[in-house]
């Protein structure tokens, strides 16, 4: 008896035993799973094909996998990065908390592990944002009539990711979407590839395309947001993750093999410490210079020649070589070193390993963010551009240190243009303050494209306004410094067009001209007959303060589908807030307008991007008790004779030389209209 109770005791230690031995091969094999995208090696993933109505969707899924946290010299650097708003934000997406062990979990199938490449019979492309977020209905959009296209090609590959006309943002952004679709290239080697018109065409990038057998003369096509694009067959690997290590491991490996070097990862033994220098000239906004750079350059010479390494001090604006020439270069990289910007992308080129070491500059006054961040208020934890070289540095397998660094209350500026007109952060303002200024000031952009541009901080940054500034050459992160009052600006050269007329019909028809050529329409001002009625609509939901709103909204819009019928117009119902499209579309939008009307509001704002000759209607709400004021001057006094912005819009139309015509309409106690319709009956009898 006794043995047997000890044989059912040595039975059940046994088993527990087998047991923490599976949950441990468990728990183990999940963790290879998990963490194995960093691994070169994968094993290739399972591809899945279907087709429906002439839509073929090749698609396969990644493995989840971990961005490491950084490496750090010294506890300075650790408590800085420890409390960024990058570790705020995703610290909670670290398995048991234990960020230190395991980095950060990426597992979210659209956003990192879904890849998708969709092959569309008589495809149609509209201007989509090409990313992880393409809308699955636009990516099967078709065509039936030429009617519907700008033009139609054979075959056609899209790669119109922001901005990959330049170097930094090829390799971020269409770099990752080739990984999976280069094959396309060859096997199709007639098809266009259609990605986004820039303010230039870098040198590097032409030549990574070339030696991918794409000839910018013969098969690249410039994109323009007014453009619509069919094809026989468009293929489409825009649907893809745009951060994941097998992803960017494999663009990596691509460009070795273009570059002939596919094949040697062993034969070279990494001999290259390079600095990448940022200097006054070579920096595009002047700023992120090392003042005390002579005795780093000390301390990297020393390092190398104590540890038999080459020392390179890299500066892009001299390199003249191919492209080629700095792959191989950065291929034998042991360690680089520079100050955040965008020539550190060329870590893409180095092996996995390299050291990385990325000087980060913030400011005082927001400590916990990128310099590079610094429009965004510290409080409000978004992603943000200025970690996306340690991002990469981690996709790639390398060694990422960071050294955090204050800059000084200059920010090393060397050139600023002054734009504080009061609210030119928001849309209507920057129109109203902003534009009139720039139609005399803008060639100082172009003049001198590393100024900074000094505009003032507000409650918000309208997307639109930051679509127009980055239409002129000016991105939000690299140029624009939201001014506080406590600021003290300094530049070296200081530009400012400020003692400038707010109104006068040439700065108004100027600033118009500029946006029609920023937004490629320039030269089209009479191939286009104006088609549309646009009815400004003001709704509880866009408008800010919830007033002067039309209560019998129906028969007005009755009244002018009428007009549109009887006259052959496109009838638009145009609503601010469920605009989602770049400012582009708008401006086009207006710029065949026909009629504008509205209730008093900054979206009627938008004729300034109408010809001359556009017939706007302004609905003036006004109040009973102060029946000669528009009611948004309603805080002065009637027997108070001084200028009011109430009559803004009327003054902008004449100044755009438009026909503008006024419909007084009394308001009620909540500030809402009830619209007299036969007065507006008359007025359409008469236009």
């Amino acid at each position: 008896m006794n043995f047997r109770r000890f044989r059912l005791f040595k039975l059940i230690v046994i088993f527990i035993c087998m047991y923490i031995v599976i949950n441990l091969l468990y728990r183990s094999l999940l963790d290879s799973k998990t963490s194995s995208s960093m691994n070169e090696n994968d094993n290739i993933p399972l591809i899945l094909k279907s087709t429906e109505n002439n839509v073929d969707q090749i698609s396969y899924s990644l493995q989840p996998f971990y961005i490491r946290l950084p490496n750090f010299s010294d506890d300075e650097a650790k408590n800085w990065f420890y409390n960024s708003t990058y570790y705020k934000l995703n610290s909670k997406k670290c398995p048991q908390g234990l960020c230190e062990e395991k980095g950060i979990l990426f597992d979210d199938v659209k956003e990192h592990l879904s890849v998708n490449v969709f092959l569309v019979k008589n495809g149609l492309y509209i201007n989509d944002g090409c990313g992880y977020n393409y809308g699955t209905t636009a990516v099967k959009r078709t065509f039936v009539s030429a009617n519907e296209t700008t033009v139609i090609y054979d075959k056609a590959i899209i790669y119109t990711v922001p901005d990959g006309w330049a170097f930094q943002h090829f390799l971020d952004g269409i770099g990752p979407k080739l990984a999976h679709s280069k094959s396309y290239l060859q096997k199709y080697p007639d098809a266009k590839v259609i990605i986004l018109q820039g303010m230039r065409f870098d040198r590097s990038v032409q030549e990574i395309w070339s030696m991918l057998g794409v000839e910018d003369s013969d098969r690249i096509i410039h994109y323009t947001p007014n453009m619509k694009v069919g094809a026989h067959l468009l293929i489409n690997p825009c649907l893809t993750p745009g951060i994941h290590p097998r992803l960017w491991q494999d663009t990596r490996s691509m460009y070795w093999s273009i570059s002939g070097i596919s094949n040697r990862k062993n034969e070279v033994k990494r001999k290259n410490l390079i600095y990448i220098q940022r200097t006054s000239t070579n920096a595009r906004n002047g700023a992120r210079l090392i003042l005390n750079e002579e005795p780093l350059i000390k301390i990297l010479r020393d390092y190398c020649l104590k540890n038999s390494l080459n020392y390179i001090q890299y500066d892009h604006s001299k390199d003249t070589d191919h492209i080629r020439s700095r792959i191989e270069l950065f291929y034998n990289a042991k360690i680089i070193i520079g100050v955040h910007s965008g020539a550190l992308s060329n870590m893409n080129f180095a092996q996995s390993g390299t050291t990385v070491i990325e000087i980060m500059p913030y400011r005082q006054e927001t400590s916990i963010l990128p310099m590079t961040c610094s429009m965004f208020r510290p409080e409000d934890l978004k992603a943000c551009a200025g970690y996306i070289l340690f991002t990469q540095a981690q996709l790639l397998n390398h060694s990422y240190w960071i050294l955090p660094n204050v800059v000084n209350a200059q920010g090393n500026m060397n050139l600023t243009i002054i734009y504080t007109v009061p609210d030119g952060w928001a849309f209507q303002h920057f129109l109203d303050g902003i534009g009139p200024k720039l139609a005399h000031s803008k060639s100082y952009l172009q003049e001198y494209p590393d100024a900074k541009v000094i505009i003032l901080q507000g409650m918000r940054f309208d997307r639109s306004v930051q679509e127009i500034w980055s239409m002129l050459g000016v991105e939000d992160s690299e140029r624009i410094i939201h001014y506080t009052p406590s600021m003290k600006v300094g530049a070296r050269l200081l530009i400012n067009p400020c003692l400038t007329p707010g109104i006068h019909p040439r700065l108004w028809q100027d600033a118009r001209s500029m946006y029609w050529s920023i937004s490629g329409i320039s030269n089209r001002k009479n191939e286009v007959k104006r088609k549309n009625l646009i009815y400004i609509q003001r709704t509880s939901t866009n408008a800010v303060n919830g007033a002067r709103l039309i209560l019998n909204e129906e028969p007005l819009i009755k009244i002018l589908r009428d007009y549109c019928l009887k006259n052959s117009l496109n009838y638009v119902q145009y609503d601010h807030s469920k605009d989602t499209d770049h400012i582009r579309t708008r401006i086009e939008l207006f710029y065949n307008a026909k009629i504008i009307i509205g209730v008093h509001s900054g979206a009627l704002s938008n004729m300034n991007f109408a010809q001359s000759g556009t017939t706007i209607i302004e609905i003036m709400p006004y109040r009973q008790e102060s029946s000669v004021l528009p009611i948004t001057c309603s805080m002065f006094r009637p027997d108070d004779i001084k200028a009011c912005a109430g009559y803004i819009l009327y003054t902008q139309a004449q100044l755009l030389n438009q026909s503008y015509w006024i419909l007084p309409n009394v308001v009620n106690a909540k500030g809402n209209i009830n619209l007299n319709i036969s007065r507006v009956e008359k007025l359409f009898d008469k236009i």
